[in-house]
């Protein structure tokens, strides 16, 4: 008899735990996505912000504000990143 009860419980928790999962992963898969495929100009951001190239086309960004320069250079990255496969580079 005790082993029944043991059984019955360790079925019982398995199956909450397994139902629980599931509505979990269901519930992330429904979950948006924020929309990053938005084109942003960099006028946008402000004229605080300044891109000086040097003599090897390395940008150096000077910003008054430090949250908006981190922006900027993130987006001269990211546009670096999409321009390095459609170049011909690799």
């Amino acid at each position: 008899m005790d082993f029944i009860k043991k059984f019955s419980a360790i079925i019982i928790s398995s199956l909450i735990l397994i139902i629980s999962a599931f509505l979990f992963l269901k519930h992330i898969a429904n979950v948006s996505v924020p929309d990053d495929t938005r084109k942003i100009n960099p006028e946008q951001i402000n004229s605080l912000v300044k891109v000086i190239e040097n003599n090897y086309g390395i940008p150096h960004v000077i910003a008054l504000i430090m949250p908006k320069g981190i922006y900027f250079l993130q987006l001269l990255h990211s546009r670096s990143e999409q321009d390095f496969g459609q170049n011909g580079i690799i």
